[in-house]
């Protein structure tokens, strides 16, 4: 069932009485309600009206909410020449045509008598030939339901509270019938000078508001006095398909609300073009970093970064293979895409062989990520991790064959610090890893880390008031 409106719709019918009329075809100049498209069980509103031998109306007319289904129409009187009851049909001609009545559309106001008791089943005088009703109370009132004397899905009320004191919507409120209720997500109280917009839903028949509950319709004045009532909008997720809303008060202190696990729900802040000249505040998102600037002579980019740490000891299995430096996550291994990175670790192992205690460094490990344009130092020490003795470093600048940190260290306990830049010129994983000179169940201590931050692209050269 779907509710039309109609274009140049005009038939003939000479069923007589009250019941549904049967169609018999278009007036010429006219197209048939099937013409115009109407499916079995489509709604919508029609004129009856009677008419003599030379298409002259003879005074019996009828508005109605018809249901059309294969040239009959179901009638439903709103308004008709036998007071806004079924004209019972003489014999002779009638012609029925599609209207838009005045009533369905946001025209005309009425101003009844004030409201001195709560009141069920509300129907002043004329209020459904009007939009506007403009009403007032004497205290505080509920008003637990509108009448609807006709069959009208879609009517559309507004209702402008002119008194001085407080109405209140009363939700799903059995002292009316049902069919005059309101469905609301709440009680809707309408203050002085607000106006709530109300609707008639015809498949539920009931009443429903056009905005939240805790919102109205109010002339937007910018004073000291409080226009509106909520501190919300509401928007439309195209992310999640929801409704949802933002309060005005984080807008105005600038607070984003917090998201939850759900995709979609943290805010989000969109890539572009980086800015030709800075401007002092700007957060900027090229794709490749985030970027903010404190004023004109200071953009940079807002380190992102990795970070694994041990928080609890390791032992390394007992052998000289590439061994994973972390295991918690279980891997040990970091996903990256391609780019340029920075990195720094610090790691310290115990329990090293006397025979040869040192080890190779292999920051890539047995990870799949393409890197190109390594360059780090190493500096370590062979000894006790609380004691001071003789630092080595070196400066080893491929990857591919990366020395032992120590030669010929016959310490049991070592750490180094190593730090550098690479870049990933295919997407892949790391895992910062070490091999043994000397196979041993030797131990990474607590406290060891790795980091590394995109500090743009694979060929970025640099990020600043550069030239």
């Amino acid at each position: 069932m779907t509710h039309r409106s109609a274009d140049r719709v005009c038939e003939t019918t000479t069923t007589t009485g009250t019941s549904n009329l049967t169609l018999g075809g278009a007036v010429a100049g006219y197209q048939t309600f099937g013409q115009e498209g109407f499916a079995n069980l489509d709604t919508t509103y029609a004129v009856i009206e009677a008419v003599d031998a030379n298409g002259i109306p003879t005074g019996a007319w009828e508005l109605s909410y018809i249901i059309w289904n294969a040239g009959v129409i179901a009638r439903f009187p709103i308004r008709s020449s036998n007071a806004d009851a079924a004209v019972n049909f003489a014999a002779g001609t009638k012609f029925v045509y599609s209207v838009n009545p005045a009533m369905l559309t946001p025209w005309g106001e009425i101003s009844p008598a004030q409201l001195t008791a709560n009141t069920h089943n509300w129907a002043p005088t004329e209020h459904m030939r009007a939009s506007l009703i403009r009403f007032s109370t004497d205290a505080s009132r509920d008003i637990t339901g509108i009448a609807i004397t006709q069959y009208m899905p879609g009517r559309i009320l507004y209702l402008h509270n002119v008194g001085a004191f407080n109405a209140v919507l009363r939700d799903e409120n059995a002292s009316s019938t049902a069919l005059n209720r309101f469905a609301l997500s709440g009680d809707l109280t309408i203050t002085p000078d607000m106006v709530a917009a109300v609707q008639w839903d015809g498949v539920t028949q009931r009443w429903r508001s056009l905005v939240p509950s805790s919102q109205t319709i109010i002339d937007l004045t910018e004073d000291a006095a409080p226009d509106i009532s909520a501190d919300f909008l509401i928007f439309w997720d195209t992310s999640t398909g929801l409704t949802k809303r933002v309060t005005l008060r984080d807008l105005r202190t600038q607070i984003l609300a917090a998201g939850s696990a759900t995709a979609g729900s943290w805010p989000i802040l969109g890539s572009g073009t980086i800015l030709t000249a800075a401007v002092k505040g700007a957060f900027e998102h090229d794709t490749n970093c985030l970027y903010f600037t404190t004023d004109v002579g200071n953009r940079g980019y807002v380190p992102v970064k990795h970070f694994i740490r041990a928080n609890a000891t390791r032992t390394l299995p007992n052998d000289t293979n590439l061994n994973a430096i972390f295991n918690s996550p279980a891997n040990g291994r970091l996903t990256l895409e391609t780019g340029t990175y920075v990195f720094e670790m610090v790691v310290g192992i115990t329990a090293m062989s006397a025979t040869t205690g040192n080890a190779l460094l292999n920051v890539r490990g047995a990870g799949t990520a393409t890197i190109n344009d390594w360059l780090y130092s190493i500096v370590g020490k062979d000894g006790a991790l609380s004691g001071v003795s003789t630092l080595t470093g070196g400066m080893p600048v491929t990857e591919a064959t990366p020395a032992s940190m120590h030669t010929g260290g016959a310490g049991t306990e070592m750490w180094w610090v190593t730090q550098g830049t690479f870049t990933v010129t295919a997407a892949g994983t790391i895992i910062p890893s070490v091999d043994l000179a000397t196979a041993s169940a030797a131990v990474v201590a607590i406290g060891s880390y790795f980091m590394c931050e995109r500090v743009g692209d694979v060929n970025v050269v640099s990020v600043g008031q550069w030239d």
